[in-house]
């Protein structure tokens, strides 16, 4: 409908599904579940004064900083705001708002623009979340 929305029925129910938004929720989704940042060494490696809660907190989620493309010669205001997140919530995957952004705006662009016909087999590709998978 209008190059934008898809109408579709199940039963009887009927679902209006905005074509782009979906399609960019499940790639924000997906790119946020595996995207791996490649970190990047600076020219004048910085020393990090943490204490000694938060060393335990970052030594416990290395896995999770080296996904976000920390190799430890970093910016330390996300290393701050990543630690401040995992203090909460240790262990689950979380990201640094700049990473956020970064990953938000690649699912824009690669998601279904409004406007763009589709054919009933491309309809039926777009990602429909609901609660239970969002």
């Amino acid at each position: 409908f209008n190059l934008g929305f898809v109408i579709a029925r199940l039963n009887q129910d009927l679902f209006i599904i905005d074509q782009h938004a979906s399609d960019e929720k499940y790639n924000f989704e997906m790119l946020q579940k595996h995207t791996v940042l490649s970190s990047q060494r600076l020219v004048c490696p910085q020393i990090l004064p943490l204490t000694a809660a938060n060393e335990v907190i970052l030594m416990d989620n290395l896995d999770i900083f080296k996904r976000n493309g920390f190799a430890f010669e970093v910016d330390e205001e996300d290393i701050e705001e990543l630690v401040f997140m995992l203090s909460d919530s240790s262990g689950i995957m979380c990201r640094p708002t700049r990473v956020r952004q970064m990953l938000a705006s690649r699912a824009c662009r690669k998601s279904i623009m409004i406007g763009t016909a589709l054919n009933q087999p491309e309809m039926n590709k777009v990602p429909v979340l609901t609660k239970a998978n969002d």
